[in-house]
């Protein structure tokens, strides 16, 4: 495991990025969160009941399958200086039935209760809000994103896409980028040796 300064810088630059860092409410955040590492293929869950936690990734990557009250879903990857919720229940979004996050490889994670959480924001004006609202954008992209590539039909298109969009996505377990594209491995492992092939002469 990391060392809490690491993991505190690890937030503290996602945070000011995204307009986040509330100085006054971070100590209470801190001293409350949790410092945890799943194995590959271990579901990211959180007792008692599978309570929501906002998790932040430090190291690792994590294939998330979000679930619709409508029968739809969609997938997601989240690699380092990312956010996911856990939970039976999702407060941002309650059309979500269900979620399941799995790691895809050794993973280190800072967690925060969701409940506690946005009673630490609560002494920041407009706090809760704010990250309320990130939360929703950073939902909103990634649902964006996986239906961009459903709609790219060229698994070599696929894969230059996310070359030039999402690289870091290619230095994790090809298994977990295989399933969240719905195709095999084998293809997969194809169309990157052939974009390799075409863009380096390799």
């Amino acid at each position: 495991m990391a060392s809490d300064f690491k993991y505190k810088l690890d937030i503290f630059r996602y945070a000011s990025k995204h307009g986040l860092f509330f100085r006054d409410a971070f100590t209470g955040i801190f001293l409350r969160a949790k410092k945890v590492s799943f194995n590959k293929g271990e579901e990211v869950r959180f007792p008692v009941n599978n309570d929501p936690h906002l998790v932040f990734v430090h190291e690792g990557a994590v294939l998330g399958t979000l679930s619709f009250v409508d029968g739809s879903s969609y997938r997601a990857i989240k690699v380092p200086q990312s956010i996911f919720l856990t939970g039976s229940a999702n407060f941002i979004n309650p059309n979500i039935r269900d979620q399941k996050w799995e790691v895809a490889n050794r993973s280190e994670f800072t967690a925060i209760p969701v409940n506690i959480l946005m009673d630490s924001l609560t002494s920041e004006e407009m706090a809760p809000e704010k990250l309320s609202k990130h939360i929703r954008s950073v939902m909103d992209f990634d649902v964006r994103l996986y239906l961009h590539l459903l709609g790219i039909h060229s698994l070599y298109n696929k894969v230059d896409y996310l070359v030039y969009n999402q690289p870091k996505w290619f230095s994790k377990t090809q298994r977990y980028l295989a399933n969240y594209l719905n195709v095999s491995q084998n293809g997969l492992s194809n169309a990157i040796k052939s974009w390799d092939q075409l863009n380096f002469g390799a």
